[in-house]
């Protein structure tokens, strides 16, 4: 009896052989296969930026226009920085009292700066942004001068209106640009580059706004 038992476990066991080397051969195909991806994946990736790359401005191109973008941002930064270290002459030369620098600082400056940020955004989706940023830096810097020629609050206050409405077309238009110059892995490099020159300009109008007050003192 036993004998016959263990020879038809032993039959059983060799009829399911088949089945088991069948499922033992897809578990090494299996493992093959994924083996195989693991493997060509990172050329398929690589092939894939190539292909992309292709459809991208060329890079040496879109650092230039990153490259104009800092410096258009740090003379805007600039500008705004610099009434910061000559509040004392403007009292005394256009004979203010400090509500009336706060108002020049702050208000004049963010009313149209925060407003027509995102107005210059929907603008920068619908025409060229290279002739809206050409107009943008025209406006801000025309501003600024008239700053330099002011003889009033009132006029003052108009000519900082007109510096905030320039340079509210900065940030939209260099985000819009930066997303289409560059690929998604590159632009935070790309934007975090553009946002050096808010750093530029800080450091510019300092030194320029100490030159000035030390100019005016002699």
């Amino acid at each position: 009896m036993p004998s016959l038992r263990r020879q038809g476990a032993l039959r059983a066991f060799v009829s399911r052989l088949p089945a088991l080397a069948e499922v033992l051969g897809t578990m090494i195909l299996t493992r093959f296969h994924w083996t195989a991806l693991t493997l060509t994946r990172p050329y398929e990736l690589q092939q894939n930026n190539v292909t992309d790359s292709l459809a991208w401005p060329k890079q040496r191109y879109a650092w230039y226009v990153v490259a104009m973008l800092v410096l258009a941002y740090s003379f805007g930064v600039l500008d705004r920085a610099v009434i910061g270290l000559l509040v004392q002459p403007i009292k005394a030369d256009l004979g203010i009292t400090d509500s009336q620098i706060g108002l020049l600082q702050g208000l004049a400056f963010a009313l149209c700066y925060t407003t027509f940020g995102l107005a210059f955004g929907l603008v920068a989706d619908r025409t060229s942004r290279r002739w809206l940023m050409a107009g943008a830096v025209m406006v801000w810097s025309a501003s600024t001068i008239a700053c330099g020629f002011a003889n009033s609050f009132g006029t003052l206050f108009l000519a900082r209106i007109g510096v905030g409405f320039g340079e509210a077309c900065i940030m939209p238009v260099a985000g819009s640009l930066i997303a289409d110059y560059f690929q998604p892995l590159q632009r935070p490099k790309a934007y975090g580059i553009f946002l050096l020159g808010g750093t530029f300009g800080t450091t510019a109008g300092y030194l320029l706004g100490s030159l000035a007050i030390v100019v005016a003192g002699d």
